[in-house]
């Protein structure tokens, strides 16, 4: 980051309430079945400190047997339109549950088969 503008529009997208996915440059083929068991697990969560985010997230990649870049690069896009940023626990934790269970959803009803 070079210039407060560059600052201005990367944290436009942690505060704003109108986010729109944006997929540009990125690959739209996601596992949408990952996405929607993902989007049941992480609702579920109750303690949504930074440190049992990245737990809880380690869990499922380990129960579901995938590697990280599989859920971590679709919900960073999901997110905050970027395959690149922040851990996506860290993400999640500057959004708040209720924000990024909304983008999650967002992303899955507008893409149900």
């Amino acid at each position: 980051m070079n210039f407060y503008k560059e600052l201005e529009n990367i944290a436009k997208i942690y505060f704003f309430d109108n986010h729109e996915i944006n997929f540009k440059n990125e690959s739209k083929n996601y596992d949408y079945e990952l996405i929607s068991e993902f989007y049941y697990f992480i609702d579920k969560i109750k303690n949504w400190h930074i440190d049992n985010l990245k737990k809880e997230i380690d869990n499922f990649i380990l129960v579901k047997k995938i590697k990280f870049s599989s859920l971590g690069i679709p919900l960073r896009n999901i997110l905050i339109n970027s395959s690149k940023g922040p851990g996506i626990d860290e993400i999640f934790y500057i959004l708040g549950k209720k924000t990024s269970i909304e983008r999650i959803k967002n992303y899955i009803s507008k893409n149900q088969l």
